[in-house]
């Protein structure tokens, strides 16, 4: 579990005027000028919010709509706050899933098991018979169907 919850580390990446919002680079860009906006990723690799914006006057500022002001184009306190709030919403939803996910791993890590333990007793001269009594009572013909 705690393999998981490692896999999801919060960073917020500042995206250049340059790259009009393709491209992002990491931290702060080199003059403040060029920062055209953040988005907060997440270090699973399967998710990343939806940009923010940088307006250029705090009459524009408007997080409902993503635009945020920023004098010297930094995230700090409650703006860096408004942006983590995304991460923090994909953090929650990928804890709230977390059982099933672990079932899940826990089924297919069986099933491999079961894979490689009937490829053995097999390569051992165990018959289809054995196999299918061993795996649950079915068949010789069902075992082979399964696992052959």
């Amino acid at each position: 579990m705690v393999d998981l919850v490692e896999q999801h580390r919060c960073s917020i990446r500042a995206v250049s005027v340059e790259s009009e919002w393709g491209a992002a680079i990491s931290g702060r860009c080199g003059h403040e000028s060029a920062v055209a906006g953040w988005q907060v990723e997440c270090s699973c690799g399967r998710w990343q919010g939806v940009r923010w914006r940088r307006v250029p006057c705090r009459a524009e500022h408007c997080p409902d709509a993503r635009c945020l002001y920023s004098g010297d184009g930094t995230l700090s306190g409650a703006l860096r706050g408004l942006v983590v709030a995304d991460w923090e919403v994909h953090l929650h939803r990928t804890m709230t899933m977390m059982p099933v996910q672990l079932a899940h791993d826990s089924l297919v890590e069986a099933q491999q098991r079961l894979a490689e333990a009937v490829r053995f007793v097999r390569g051992s001269g165990a018959s289809w018979e054995d196999v299918g009594a061993a795996a649950g009572g079915i068949t010789g013909s069902a075992a082979r169907g399964a696992f052959g």
